[in-house]
């Protein structure tokens, strides 16, 4: 059998080394969490939007829950996965998001 170390244990982050048998010990979700926290913006989204499809009829409540990411968020990146409109992958907003130009306020 192979030994794996792993950085993971707690909550949300690495607190200290893991040492597992073989790959089928390790929970995925810590994973997926902790990979998700380290995502741009429309990464993020996008992530999130995939996981809730892939969950199904409450997947955007349970995304949400399990990732810490606003409910409409999910939704958003399930409606722009679904729609095939994405954005260049050097963008995180779409043009004239953020916050406007102090001189045109």
């Amino acid at each position: 059998m192979e030994k794996v170390f792993l950085g993971i244990e707690g909550d949300r982050g690495l607190k200290k080394c893991v040492q597992f048998r073989n790959l089928g010990d390790i929970d995925p979700l810590p994973l997926a969490v902790l990979f998700c926290d380290n995502l741009s913006e429309k990464d993020r989204r996008l992530f999130c939007g995939l996981e809730a499809i892939r969950r199904g009829i409450h997947g955007v409540r349970e995304v949400s829950e399990i990732y810490k990411i606003h409910p409409h968020t999910v939704r958003a990146g399930k409606a722009e996965l679904l729609s095939g409109n994405l954005l260049p992958s050097d963008k995180v907003r779409r043009p004239g998001g953020g916050r406007k130009k102090k001189h045109l306020l």
